[in-house]
C-alpha cells in the first residue's frame, strides 16, 4: 500500500498537468507522439551513453528502489537487534538463525549481516566484506544519482532540438502562411516535454536517490557495527543503547566508540 502511495505521490505532478490541460480544453494539442518519442528516446540513450554499460545496469537496481522505497521504521529496527544480540547471547550462531527465520526483518542488510557472521567466524573478516559491500553499494546508488542528473539536463536539451529541428522543416515549407501557426505548436511540443521530464520526474527522482544513499549509508554502518558488537560479546543493552543514541543524534559516529566487549 506504501509503496502504491509512493508511486502515486511521484507521478502526481503529470496527473495534475494532464487535468490542467484537460479543463482547458486542449489536451489534444500537446500530444504529438513523434515528438515525444524523439525526446524521450533521445534523452536515454545520450544519458546512456554517459557512462559504461556496466554502470548503467548497476544503476537499474538503486533506481527501482527509489520508485518502491519503503521506510524502515527505526524502532522497529532498534527492537529487532535487541532481540537478536540477547538470541545470540543465549544460544549463540543457532539463536541468530533462529530470529531471523521466525521473525520479520525489518531491514533487508540484516539479513545479509546475520547470513554473513553465520559463514565467517572471523569478526575481522566480517568487517571488511559488509564494509566493501557497503561501499559498492553506496557506489550504485551515487552513479545512479549522476546518470539520472545527467538525464535532467538532457531532457531539456533533447526538447530544444526538437524544436530548432521542427523551425528548419517549417521555415523550408513556408508556402502555404495558414500552416504556420500550426508548424510552430508542434516544434515548440520537443521544448514543452523536455521541460516536464526534466522537472516533473529525473528532478524528483534524482532527489529520492539521494535521500536513499543517506539512509542507506547509515542504516548499512549501524547493522555493520551491531553485528560486529553482538559477536565480540557487547552487552545487548549496550547494542541497543547505541543504536538509539546514534539515530536519535543522527550521527553513525556514536557507534563507533570503544566498548568493552565485556562491558554489561
Amino acid at each position: 500500500m506504501f509503496q502504491l502511495l509512493s508511486l502515486l505521490i511521484l507521478f502526481s505532478p503529470f496527473v495534475v498537468l494532464a487535468l490542467t490541460l484537460l479543463l482547458g480544453g486542449q489536451l489534444s494539442l500537446f500530444l504529438n507522439y513523434p515528438s515525444l518519442l524523439f525526446v524521450v528516446a533521445g534523452t536515454i540513450t545520450a544519458g546512456a551513453a554517459s557512462l559504461p554499460l556496466e554502470v548503467v545496469v548497476r544503476t537499474l537496481k538503486p533506481i527501482s528502489l527509489a520508485f518502491s522505497y519503503h521506510p524502515v521504521n527505526l524502532e522497529e529496527f532498534v527492537e529487532f537487534f535487541n532481540n537478536l544480540s540477547i538470541a545470540f547471547r543465549r544460544d549463540g550462531l543457532f539463536g541468530l538463525e533462529r530470529e531471523i527465520e521466525k521473525g520479520k526483518v525489518p531491514y533487508e542488510g540484516i539479513k545479509r549481516a546475520v547470513q554473513l557472521a553465520l559463514e565467517v567466524s572471523d569478526t575481522k573478516t566480517i568487517k571488511e566484506v559488509l564494509e566493501l559491500e557497503r561501499k559498492s553499494y553506496l557506489e550504485d546508488i551515487e552513479n545512479s544519482i549522476v546518470l539520472v542528473e545527467n538525464l535532467g539536463s538532457l531532457a531539456p536539451a533533447f526538447g530544444l532540438l526538437g524544436t530548432v529541428i521542427g523551425l528548419v522543416y517549417m521555415l523550408a515549407n513556408l508556402k502555404d502562411p495558414s500552416t504556420i501557426g500550426t508548424g510552430l505548436a508542434l516544434a515548440l511540443l520537443t521544448t514543452f516535454y523536455g521541460l516536464v521530464l526534466s522537472n516533473m520526474l529525473f528532478t524528483p527522482l534524482a532527489s529520492r536517490l539521494k535521500y536513499l544513499r543517506s539512509r542507506e549509508e547509515v542504516l548499512l554502518i549501524l547493522v555493520e557495527r551491531a553485528i560486529i558488537f553482538m559477536l565480540e560479546g557487547v552487552s545487548p543493552r549496550v547494542i541497543k543503547d547505541s543504536l538509539i543514541e546514534s539515530l536519535t543524534r543522527g550521527k553513525v559516529e556514536v557507534v563507533s566508540k570503544e566498548v568493552s566487549p565485556k562491558e554489561e
